[in-house]
C-alpha cells in the first residue's frame, strides 16, 4: 500500500480499528488467499498482522506522473500492510493486488463462496496540500504542471466475490467511486499459490475493466485544461490485463522476504493520451518486511 494513503486517511483506520475490537470475518484479499495454498481455516479467525517493509526495485508506470523523470525507474520505499478482522468487519492493505486500502464487511459465506461489502477500497495518489484546480486563466505553464501532478485518488464502493476452486482463488470486484463520481471498475482475478518447503510462491492472472469517467480522471484532459504539451483528449472505457508472479519466504518469526514481478497491459485508449507514454507497465520488487 502506497504511504501516501496511510498519510492522509490514517485517521480513518485507527477509528475502524476501534470500532472493530467494539464488534467471525472470511474476508481477503485475493492476494493474501493465493498465498495460504488452500489453508483456509487459518484466515478464518479474527484477529490479524501488520508489516513494515522496505521495498526495493525497479516500476515502470505508463501514467507520467508516476514515472520517475519520464522513464522507468530503480526506487526504494517504505511500505505498510496488514489485515484485521473482527466479526465480520475487516480492513485490509494488502501487498501484491494494487488494490490499496480496503474496509467492509463479510455478509455471507460457505465452504467454496464468498461475497463481501466493500465500504471503502481506496487508492491512489492524493495530495491535499497542492492546489492542483485548472483555471482557465492559469497559463500554459501552470497547467502543464498542474495536469502532471493531478490526483489519481479513487475511492470506491461496492462488492467483491470469492469463489475457490480446488487449488484456485477466483475473485470479482466491482466498485462505483463515492469520492467525487468518478465512475465504475471491476476485476476479474484468477489465483493460485504453491507450496516448497519454507518457500510460497504464487501467481495472479486479472481482467479489469474502467469506464470512461474513470479513464477521464486518470488521463483524461478538458478543454479548458489543454495545451500545447497536453491537448484535449476525451477517453472511452477500457479493458486491460494483468499478471503477476511472486514468492514469499519467511526468515525468522518476525522477518518476511518478498518479491514481485508483474506485467501490466494497457489499451490504445489510454497510451493515446497525452499524459501516458506509448507503453505497457512493469514492476520487479523485493520487501523485505517486520511482521508485528
Amino acid at each position: 500500500m502506497n504511504i501516501q494513503i496511510m498519510k492522509h486517511y490514517l485517521h480513518s483506520i485507527l477509528l475502524c480499528i476501534v470500532l472493530l475490537y467494539t464488534l467471525p470475518l472470511f474476508a481477503a484479499d485475493i492476494a493474501s488467499d493465493v498465498r495460504t495454498t488452500g489453508e483456509r481455516e487459518s484466515q478464518n479467525e479474527d484477529g490479524g498482522f501488520f508489516e513494515v517493509g522496505l521495498v526495493v526495485g525497479h516500476i515502470h508506470s505508463p501514467l507520467e506522473s508516476n514515472q520517475v523523470d519520464g522513464e522507468a525507474g530503480f526506487g526504494i520505499d517504505i511500505d505498510f500492510f496488514g489485515e484485521y478482522r473482527k466479526h465480520g468487519f475487516f480492513i485490509e492493505a494488502t501487498q501484491g493486488t494494487q488494490d490499496g486500502l480496503n474496509l467492509g464487511y463479510t455478509f455471507w459465506q460457505n465452504p467454496t463462496w464468498q461475497v463481501d461489502f466493500l465500504a471503502g477500497s481506496m487508492n491512489g495518489f492524493y495530495e491535499p496540500d497542492m492546489d492542483l484546480t485548472i483555471h482557465e486563466d492559469d497559463s500554459d505553464e501552470e497547467k502543464n504542471r498542474k495536469l502532471y501532478e493531478r490526483n489519481t485518488f479513487y475511492m470506491g464502493t461496492g462488492l467483491r466475490v470469492t469463489h475457490y476452486v480446488d487449488d484456485y482463488v477466483v475473485q470479482y470486484r466491482l466498485l462505483a467511486d463515492t469520492l467525487e463520481g468518478n465512475g465504475v471498475t471491476s476485476s476479474l482475478r484468477v489465483g493460485r499459490g504453491w507450496q516448497y518447503r519454507n518457500w510460497n510462491f504464487f501467481g495472479i492472472a486479472s481482467a479489469m475493466y474502467n469506464s470512461a469517467k474513470t479513464n477521464h480522471m486518470w488521463f483524461g484532459v478538458e478543454e479548458h485544461e489543454a495545451t500545447n504539451l497536453y491537448p484535449a483528449y476525451s477517453p472511452g472505457s477500457t479493458a486491460s490485463l494483468s499478471l503477476q508472479l511472486g514468492f514469499i519466504r519467511p526468515l525468522s518469526e518476525k522477518w518476511v522476504l518478498r518479491g514481485y514481478i508483474g506485467f501490466d497491459q494497457y489499451p490504445d485508449e489510454a497510451r493515446k493520451s497525452p499524459l501516458m507514454s506509448d507503453s505497457n507497465g512493469n514492476y520487479a520488487l523485493i520487501s523485505f518486511n517486520r511482521v508485528f
